[in-house]
């Protein structure tokens, strides 16, 4: 992994450093397995946790979803290099690669959109720890993938996960694709 990171960082472009993730990614799926067919996790197995982000980063989220679930109900941390949690991080980057065009089943758009606004009954409060503002943001996300497809229905859940997005940060950047859509409703 080391020498991997150090390869990694003499490479300067986003794109080329995605290619040479996904090139790399084949010698960790063991590990990945391993980890996870095991059901316990240590916390800040770096090995795992880098290979699920760059799986993520090179846009296999659907291969990734299954390593994420495990990743979160495990609560694993992230590595130093980064000031986020290991959950905030995971959800802001699947919602930027969904925004970015990656394929995503529809099965795995709703099962992220209901992990991260799920409540507990008797308290209200949500049952992952992140921010409102990765909320909103893979929300919108959502909802944008969701009005890509073009049915009614999928026109009919992006409206609501739009709002969902606008009730955790007002300042989402989804208002006028609210107004939109309700315009193209009313016609």
């Amino acid at each position: 992994l080391a020498k991997d990171k150090q390869l990694l960082k003499a490479i300067k472009g986003i794109p080329d450093k995605a290619l040479a993730k996904a090139e790399m990614l084949p010698k960790y799926q063991s590990w990945l397995e391993e980890v996870k067919n095991s059901g316990q996790a240590h916390p800040s197995d770096r090995i795992y946790v880098t290979a699920v982000l760059w799986m993520i980063d090179t846009g296999q989220i659907d291969r990734a979803i299954p390593y994420v679930e495990f990743a979160i109900e495990q609560q694993m941390q992230v590595t130093d290099e980064y000031q986020r949690s290991l959950t905030d991080l995971m959800i802001e980057e699947i919602a930027a690669q969904i925004t970015a065009g990656h394929n995503i089943t529809l099965g795995n758009i709703e099962k992220i959109a209901r992990l991260i606004t799920e409540t507990h009954p008797e308290s209200g409060r949500h049952k992952l720890n992140i921010y409102d503002q990765v909320r909103a943001k893979y929300l919108k996300a959502a909802a944008e993938w969701h009005e890509e497809q073009g049915s009614q229905s999928h026109k009919q859940r992006a409206h609501h996960l739009y709002q969902k997005a606008l009730h955790y940060n007002p300042r989402a950047g989804v208002k006028k694709r609210i107004e939109a859509l309700q315009k193209a409703e009313s016609h």
